[in-house]
């Protein structure tokens, strides 16, 4: 009887062990991230819409929010989470996680991600914003253009870096294409953004952080 007893609990011990792999290979254990990746975040910004000759006349303003809403693996095993961002009635949904130190965004509808951001950013660094396509475009490279470690947000002092991608001499060219400036604080997440577009006139766009929830 005790030997019966004995076999029995090893063998539920053996079945615990059994799951408990399989949950950790399907569903991978993440790290305390280094991009404020946590369901619940989220960012509220202030988007200002302009349109004219230059690029300062006024034409929509609205509000984006910016909400991690749930946690999920990528077919390859890869710990991910969902993010909606809402703009008046529009929601569109991606995907954000961390790998190799870097945030990375993807499209529910691309295999190809976009590397956001580094942990180990400096001023003159930059990179290839989409590794995984093989036509590489000025547009592709993210570039750090400055550093700063005292900046001005909301009564406190932070630090943060300056990125752009894009074309660099886009204001002062009126060539075709566009221009993304953004600041971006460790710790708190994208503060703004202004993005110059020039293929059907100069239009700006400027989106600036007003209100942020993080656990």
């Amino acid at each position: 009887m005790k030997i019966n007893k004995l076999i029995y609990g090893i063998t539920i011990l053996l079945l615990a062990a059994s799951f408990g792999s399989c949950s950790k290979k399907n569903y991978p254990q993440t790290k305390k991230s280094n991009y404020l990746l946590a369901v619940g975040n989220t960012w509220i910004y202030e988007e200002t819409y302009y349109y004219n000759n230059i690029w300062d006349s006024l034409r929509s303003k609205r509000l984006v929010t910016i909400t991690i809403v749930k946690d999920t693996v990528l077919p390859e095993d890869q710990a991910a989470f969902v993010v909606e961002q809402k703009q008046g009635n529009n929601i569109y949904k991606f995907f954000w996680y961390e790998k190799d130190q870097e945030l990375l965004e993807r499209d529910f509808r691309s295999d190809h991600p976009s590397i956001l951001y580094k942990t180990d950013m400096k001023k003159g660094m930059s990179w290839d914003m989409w590794p995984s396509l093989n036509d590489a475009q000025r547009d592709d490279e993210r570039r750090v253009s400055e550093e700063f470690t005292s900046y001005p947000f909301q009564g406190k002092q932070i630090r943060a870096f300056r990125l752009k991608n894009g074309l660099d001499d886009l204001l002062q060219s009126g060539e075709t294409g566009s221009l993304t400036e953004q600041l971006y604080a460790p710790g708190i997440g994208l503060i703004e953004q202004t993005n110059y577009s020039n293929f059907y006139g100069p239009t700006r766009t400027r989106r600036v952080l007003t209100d942020y929830f993080i656990k």
